[in-house]
């Protein structure tokens, strides 16, 4: 049942309806699109969310901006914002992310360049290409890993 509710489009069981909380389901959300059986399923609040998949951004309820493509993808997120899981149980662990797969993915290709990290990131584990060389942030510094 959705009571102040526009702009969505649902397809798929219960998806954007959960059924232990009263019959209500999404009672506010706007703007969201659920595909996929139990897609969404425990919205409340959130707003501006993209799930596909089967269980997909399942437990979210009041996350907005948030996008998850796969089985299972993001189902655990809850009250984080604009994050993006793509694949099976790919799951963003903090709000302004985007995780790609889930533990048994053991390689990301692209037929094109690739941009990771900046010198503004100051996270541990950080890449950065600049032109010429790469770098990585230890956690205390950039060194450079191609010399």
């Amino acid at each position: 049942m959705f009571t102040t509710a526009s702009d969505n489009t649902v397809i798929g069981f219960s998806a954007l309806a959960d059924l232990d909380i009263f019959n209500l389901g999404n009672y506010t959300g706007d703007r969201l699109t659920a595909v996929g059986s139990n897609a969404l399923y425990k919205n409340q609040s959130g707003s501006r969310n993209t799930r596909i998949g089967y269980k997909a951004l399942y437990d979210n309820k009041n996350g907005g901006n948030n996008t998850a493509l796969g089985y299972g993808a993001g189902q655990t997120l809850n009250g984080l914002n604009n994050t993006t899981s793509i694949g099976s149980g790919a799951v963003a662990t903090s709000s302004n992310q985007i995780m790609l797969g889930n533990a048994n993915v053991t390689q990301v290709k692209t037929a094109g360049g690739l941009t990771v990290g900046d010198t503004s990131v100051t996270e541990a584990g950080t890449i950065r290409f600049d032109g010429t060389n790469f770098w990585g942030y230890n956690g205390t510094t950039w060194v450079q890993l191609d010399n």
